[in-house]
């Protein structure tokens, strides 16, 4: 699909850009895409990609591939063994006893926080466990000599400003890039490290933010409406995004249950607004601005900044929340009490798709995600020839 994009002061080069959302454990998507992207582009003989993006889950996923950009397929195998073999305890802290101590800070703040004063309570979750396996996992030495050698041009890790509320892109790449400003939405010239990982997969109120150089950051797909443009302002002119949400749209026609919705359903009707692929968006005022200039529309301001950019998007096929169904079951035993407590076991499918870390889930994501992407091989070929 071509795309049509405004690109003012800045120069598009042939760069090539990958562009991940996020979503908890979603993010194995986004593994099992990969891996089946590898196997298309293999003929290439190098890594594709020169920039790489990534906000929530898709940053786990975008550090992996900066680390392993020397070698494709091994960044493709690392990444499906990662997600393959992950676990509750990899991520969060789920014995009783780290549970009982957050839930007791929620009642405390609740419950008297008019009388002694609230905000002892960060979040739901403890995540030290997934500080432990992204610090063995991820070096920034290697993304260093990754741009370094040239293997990619520069890597995005997008994150949210709690208190100024700017989504924030945190680059890591060529010493000569150009940075940019826009509102609410600015980028930094950084050294990647674990912090800003964990800050842009910060799932607000489930996980803590985190402090980088004196500042709070939670889930980088908080108010990112424009999550190609990182890839954009640093020159690319071929964007695979991949999506961690089912774009199928419900008629209106089907009014669902008639019973009050469950505080577990409001809850996955947030989630879902704050992972909403806003890469949809993107794309969708890519298209209209392409379909003004096919009409032979005239245009404000200078034309000679419009220029094309080829946009493919790889989204699930399936709704991941039906296939969390499934594996519900394999949650910890104290979450799924939790969880039952807000409400019956059909509405909480969307928030447990959030949270099933565990190896099954994931393990079948990927699978969805690898054969999605192989469907979309021409498209690949095509955009790569």
């Amino acid at each position: 699909m071509k795309i049509i994009n405004l690109v003012t002061n800045i120069d598009l080069m042939n760069r090539a850009a990958l562009v991940m959302s996020g979503g908890g454990a979603r993010g194995a998507y986004q593994a099992g895409v990969i891996k089946a992207l590898e196997e298309i582009l293999r003929p290439i003989g190098k890594f594709p990609f020169d920039i790489i993006c990534g906000a929530s889950a898709g940053s786990i996923n975008a550090g992996g591939l900066a680390n392993y950009a020397d070698n494709f397929k091994h960044a493709a195998e690392f990444l499906e063994r990662l997600w393959g073999g992950l676990t509750a305890d990899k991520v969060i802290r789920s014995d009783l006893g780290s549970l009982s101590r957050v839930g007791a800070r929620w009642i405390r703040d609740l419950s008297f926080g008019g009388a002694i004063g609230g905000g002892h309570a960060r979040s739901l979750l403890e995540t030290d466990p997934l500080r432990d396996l992204l610090t063995l996992n991820y070096d920034p030495e290697k993304t260093r000599i990754n741009i370094e050698n040239k293997h990619f041009y520069a890597a995005v890790i997008s994150a949210t400003n709690i208190y100024t509320n700017n989504s924030v892109a945190f680059v890591q790449g060529h010493p000569n890039l150009q940075l940019w400003s826009r509102h609410k939405r600015v980028s930094e010239l950084t050294n990647i490290q674990v912090d800003h990982l964990m800050a842009s997969s910060a799932i607000p109120i489930f996980f803590p933010s985190v402090q980088i150089e004196g500042r709070h950051f939670t889930d980088g797909c908080i108010g990112n409406i424009a999550p190609l443009s990182p890839a954009v302002h640093l020159g690319a002119n071929r964007i695979i995004a991949i999506g961690v949400r089912n774009i199928e749209m419900d008629s209106e026609q089907y009014q669902g249950p008639r019973e009050t919705p469950s505080m577990a359903h409001l809850i996955g009707i947030l989630m879902n607004t704050v992972f909403m692929d806003a890469i949809e968006s993107d794309i969708a005022r890519m298209r209209r601005i392409n379909e003004i200039m096919s009409l032979g529309q005239t245009l404000e301001g200078n034309t000679a900044h419009w220029q094309p950019i080829e946009v493919l998007q790889i989204s699930p096929s399936e709704r991941i929340s039906e296939i969390a169904r499934d594996y519900i079951r394999n949650l910890p035993r104290i979450v799924r009490y939790l969880m039952k407590g807000l409400g019956d076991q059909g509405s909480i499918n969307d928030v447990a798709s959030y949270l099933l870390f565990d190896s099954n889930f994931c393990s079948r994501l990927i699978e969805l995600g690898y054969n999605d992407a192989l469907k979309m091989r021409k498209g690949v070929e095509i955009m790569f020839s």
